[in-house]
């Protein structure tokens, strides 16, 4: 990580919780950084992140993460990319099924931050609001690249919550223990 960026979060972000009538199986979790990134160096993140997840998905599946239109935040603070995804417009399309008001193609909740070029070595960071809380805390944590698609494919999943996820994926923890070493 950059000595310099503000990681700095809201205490609370209740505006976060959006979607909850909403299905979010085609939802995607945004990418976003707080550093310069070339488009090569993008690209190969965003490669990186998507590899397995397209190797179990069919071809029609929404990317498991993308970037939204307004990514780059180097020079800012992760307050400002919390706000920026709290106004990321997230692709609602209604339904009238019977079932879920409509589909959402951003995961609300959470997103993934990058804040070094040396991502594979010390991860990227995972922020989220637990809902499961009334006040809708905030938290984060760095994950390591390697554990991104079963992280990120069982939140989606809703196998596992995001505070579940920091037990086990936190970059020191859990199955981690070590690999950051």
């Amino acid at each position: 990580m950059d000595a310099h960026l503000d990681l700095t979060l809201p205490s609370t972000c209740p505006e976060l919780q959006q979607g909850s009538d909403a299905n979010w199986d085609d939802a995607s979790f945004a990418l976003y950084s707080m550093i310069e990134l070339s488009s090569e160096e993008l690209d190969k993140l965003i490669t990186a992140l998507n590899r397995d997840w397209k190797r179990e998905m069919t071809d029609e599946a929404m990317p498991l993460v993308r970037t939204p239109t307004v990514y780059d935040f180097s020079g800012k603070s992760l307050r400002d990319v919390v706000q920026a995804h709290v106004d990321l417009d997230k692709e609602f399309t209604p339904r009238d099924d019977g079932g879920a008001e409509g589909d959402i193609h951003w995961y609300p909740t959470a997103f993934v931050v990058v804040t070094t070029r040396e991502w594979e070595e010390k991860g990227l960071l995972l922020v989220y609001v637990d809902v499961e809380e009334k006040e809708c805390p905030m938290d984060k944590f760095f994950f390591h690249i390697d554990n991104a698609n079963i992280m990120l494919s069982s939140l989606n999943f809703g196998d596992e919550s995001p505070s579940s996820s920091r037990f086990n994926w936190e970059m020191g923890h859990g199955v981690n223990a070590g690999m950051d070493e």
